[in-house]
C-alpha cells in the first residue's frame, strides 16, 4: 500500500489527508478496524515504519530482477519482470555479491525492527518446464548467457538424454541455487526475520521441484494464486508435501463490473458487483483458514490505479483491483465483507481445527 498524490487523486488526497503522515496514521487505523494485521509486498515500508502506530509490514527486494537488469537480460511483462528466454542468471559469479550488497544497503536499518515480518526476495520469476533445454541452447557469446549455458551443460554430464524428470530436477537445481544465495544474503543482515520466498505464480502451482528448493531455505513460501474461485485442497496439500513449509498467499482479487472501469487487464476474476467481490474474498479465505498449511494472505491491492497514469504497470491499467478507487473512496460492500470475515478468523480456525477428518 502506498499513498497517491498525483493525477486526479491529488485533490482527494489533500482534502482527506493533507500530508503523508496523516494518510499513514488514518489508513493504518482503518486497516486495523477492518481486521487486517499487516501490509503486503510492494508497500511503501519507509512511510509505514514512520507511522505513530505502525503495522507489521513486509519488504520486496527484487534481487534477481535488479541483477538481471544490470546484465540487460530483462524486459517488462504485465505484472512482473520478464527474463530473456525465461532463463535466470542465477549461476553468474557476481549474483551472490549483488545480493549481499543489496541486502546490506537496503535492509540494514530494519535489523532490530519488530514491525518487520519478513522479506520477499523477488516477484513472479519464470519457472519454465523446459528451462534446461533453453539454457543449453543459449548463445554463450552474449552477455550473461555463458554461465547459464555452462551450468546446464555441467548438470547434464553423465545423464544421457534429456527427460521430463531431468527437466524437473534442473528447475529444482536452479531454484535451490537461487534460494541458497538470496536467503544467505537476507539472513546476513536480518538473522531474526522471515525469508518469505520469491512470490511464486502461474507455473509454480504444479512445480514440485521449485517448492522442494524453496522449502530448504525459506521460512514460509509465498505464491500469487489466481484462476481459482476456491483454493484447491490438492494444491495446498501438495505445496506442503513438497516443501514441508507453510504458504502465504500474496496476491488474489476479483474485479467489479460496477466500478466504472474497463477491467481489461489483470489475472483476477471479473464479477458483477462489489458485493460479489466481497463474496469472493470470504469464500477464498475460508478455504485458506480450513487448510491448516496457510499462514496468511494479502489482497491485491490497496487502491485502483488511475488509468491516465503513464507509470502504471500494464497489468493494472483500468482494472478494479483496489479496496478503494483512485480518489481514496472505499468500495464499501467489499470492505464490509472483508471485515466480517477478518474479525472472525481465529474462531473460524478453531472451528475448522475441531472438525473430525
Amino acid at each position: 500500500m502506498k499513498p497517491r498524490d498525483d493525477f486526479d487523486a491529488k485533490e482527494s488526497f489533500d482534502r482527506l489527508y493533507g500530508s503523508t503522515a496523516v494518510w499513514t496514521d488514518k489508513t493504518l487505523q482503518n486497516f486495523r478496524e477492518l481486521g487486517f494485521h499487516g501490509c503486503g509486498g510492494f508497500s511503501d515500508h519507509e512511510v509505514l515504519r514512520a507511522a505513530s502506530k505502525p503495522m507489521p509490514y513486509t519488504v520486496t527486494m527484487n534481487l534477481m530482477s535488479l541483477f538481471g537488469k544490470t546484465l540487460q537480460l530483462t524486459h517488462q511483462q504485465p505484472g512482473h519482470t520478464g527474463y530473456e528466454q525465461d532463463c535466470l542468471p542465477v549461476f553468474h559469479p557476481n549474483f551472490e555479491k549483488h545480493c549481499m550488497e543489496q541486502c546490506a544497503e537496503r535492509l540494514g536499518a530494519m535489523k532490530g525492527d519488530p514491525w518487520l515480518v519478513g522479506v520477499f526476495s523477488d516477484n513472479e520469476m519464470p519457472i519454465a518446464k523446459d528451462m534446461l533445454d533453453r539454457m543449453l541452447k543459449l548463445d554463450d557469446s552474449k552477455k550473461g548467457f555463458a554461465n547459464m549455458k555452462a551450468a546446464a551443460e555441467a548438470f547434464m554430464v553423465g545423464k544421457g538424454e534429456i527427460s521430463d524428470e531431468l527437466r524437473q530436477q534442473f528447475v529444482e537445481h536452479v531454484y535451490d541455487t537461487y534460494f541458497r544465495i538470496t536467503t544467505k544474503a537476507i539472513r546476513a543482515t536480518l538473522p531474526h526475520h522471515l525469508c518469505l520466498g520469491s512470490r511464486f505464480h502461474g507455473p509454480a502451482v504444479g512445480s514440485a521441484g521449485a517448492w522442494r528448493a524453496a522449502g530448504r531455505w525459506c521460512d514460509a513460501i509465498s505464491i500469487n494464486y489466481y484462476y481459482v474461485w476456491t483454493p484447491k485442497k490438492e494444491d495446498l496439500e501438495n505445496w506442503f508435501k513438497w516443501s514441508g513449509k507453510p504458504c502465504i498467499i500474496t496476491e488474489f482479487y476479483a474485479k467489479g463490473a460496477d466500478s466504472g472501469m474497463g477491467n481489461t487487464t489483470g489475472a483476477g476474476w471479473l464479477v458483477k458487483t462489489q458485493e460479489e467481490r466481497g463474496a469472493f474474498y470470504q469464500n477464498f479465505t475460508l478455504a485458506l483458514l480450513e487448510s491448516k498449511t496457510c499462514i496468511g494472505w494479502h489482497w491485491f491491492k490497496y487502491m485502483d490505479n488511475d488509468p491516465a497514469d503513464p507509470k502504471t504497470d500494464p497489468s493494472n491499467k483500468d482494472s478494479n483491483k483496489g479496496m478503494y478507487n483512485a480518489n481514496y473512496e472505499p468500495y464499501q460492500p467489499l470492505l464490509d465483507a472483508m471485515k466480517e470475515l477478518n474479525i472472525r478468523a481465529y474462531p473460524l480456525i478453531k472451528h475448522f481445527d475441531s472438525k473430525k477428518p
